[in-house]
């Protein structure tokens, strides 16, 4: 794929702009997915076009930090700015969300994360607040990213 001087601006400004941006592959122009916020207090997850037109725009429950892409790239999770209590999956050939995960009792997210080489697991980072211990969530992406052998912390 060739990347005009245009496009590559638009792509270094909304890069600039909106924080931490994932560039995902396309046939036909880049598609961009980030977080951000608008002057209402609202806060989003976009997937967008290398021009900036909007595809999706995901309402999260608090600011959003990191961003996780899955292979092909088909499913991306969007991490709560640290610490907080959710993480979003979105599935990114339907546009919707798929899910929304909730950090387990006693932990909080702490805004990054990234997939297994294969896809079926994803690695978040968490703390337990109250010992103020690093841990490293995994999670089933197979199973509803439901966590494997949660332990009350």
């Amino acid at each position: 794929m060739t990347t005009g001087r245009r496009t590559f601006h638009k792509i270094a400004v909304a890069g600039l702009l909106l924080g931490p941006t994932h560039v995902l592959s396309s046939p036909s122009e880049p598609r961009l997915l980030s977080c951000r916020s608008n002057g209402k207090g609202q806060h989003f997850a976009t997937l967008f076009l290398g021009d900036g037109r909007i595809l999706l725009d995901v309402e999260l429950p608090a600011r959003g930090h990191g961003i996780a892409v899955n292979r092909a790239p088909t499913q991306a999770v969007v991490f709560a700015r640290r610490p907080g209590d959710f993480m979003i999956v979105i599935d990114l050939l339907a546009l919707r969300t798929q899910a929304t995960v909730t950090a387990a009792v006693g932990r909080q997210f702490y805004g990054h994360g990234v997939f297994s080489l294969d896809g079926d697991r994803l690695y978040a980072t968490e703390n337990a607040f109250a010992s103020g211990r690093g841990m490293i969530g995994v999670y089933d992406c197979g199973n509803g990213f439901r966590m494997y052998c949660p332990k009350t912390v």
